[in-house]
């Protein structure tokens, strides 16, 4: 699994590729995605316990036991989680790569219509013109996909992991509602909250399977357009050079 410090240390040695000024930008690029979605993850840990924790105080008081079993309840939740922040940062390193490559692309061919200019080749100097103009665009559709990368990711987690601690609805109970949460069991207790989180993080991992699977069509896709935007430039050169 991937955990937050492997990513850094992913992203990082990504950034020894680019130019100072291009680091810097990716840097806070990098720092603003992480930050954003452990933000957003601590916020659903929270509050996926304050429910389990509300469902139980409904019946008495939180034993030693019932937090070691809700500490593993949120442990399982937070792996969830993890699986579709890791599927997005599986999106977010590609994107950095194809950012690198048509960055060094669009620099070689700033160089070569510099040349071209020396040289006085007219043919060449067009088409390296139009080159450098068509990586610019490529440049401008990875940015893009870059961007809407986190956005989707925070849309993605709250759908999914919507918030609970609210769903629990304490009303004024009847004496003969106290009696019986007095003399709720342990047993029961388990039945009635524990069984039934576990249930409902069985199922959510079934929904997040079909999810990971929509996430990785979708990211295929778009690498797919920012390639073929990338031999699209190429195939345009090659044609300009040959009149």
């Amino acid at each position: 699994m991937i955990t937050r410090a492997g990513l850094q240390g992913e992203l990082m040695i990504k950034l020894c590729e680019l130019a100072d000024i291009e680091q810097n930008e990716m840097k806070i690029a990098i720092a603003l995605y992480i930050g954003q979605y452990e933000r957003c993850r601590a916020e659903k840990l929270a509050d996926f316990q304050k429910s389990i924790e509300q469902q139980i105080l409904f019946y008495g008081k939180i034993k030693d036991e019932q937090t070691i079993r809700i500490q593993e309840l949120v442990q399982k939740y937070n792996q969830l989680i993890e699986k579709v922040i890791i599927e997005y940062n599986t999106r977010f390193i590609a994107i950095m790569n194809e950012i690198n490559d048509t960055q060094a692309n669009h620099k070689i061919s700033m160089t070569n219509m510099k040349l071209s200019m020396e040289f006085n080749n007219e043919i060449k100097k067009e088409a390296t013109k139009a080159k450098k103009s068509n990586y610019e665009i490529v440049l401008q559709e990875c940015f893009r996909q870059l961007s809407d990368c986190p956005v989707e990711l925070m849309e993605k987690l709250n759908q999914v992991f919507y918030a609970k601690s609210n769903q629990l609805i304490v009303r004024k109970q009847t004496v003969f509602e106290k009696i019986k949460k007095i003399l709720c069991t342990k047993s029961k207790i388990e039945k009635k909250v524990f069984k039934k989180t576990e249930i409902e993080l069985a199922n959510l991992e079934k929904k997040i399977a079909e999810e990971l699977g929509n996430i990785n069509h979708d990211t295929i896709q778009n690498i797919a357009i920012i390639k073929d935007a990338q031999i699209q430039t190429q195939d345009v050169f090659n044609r300009m050079l040959e009149g």
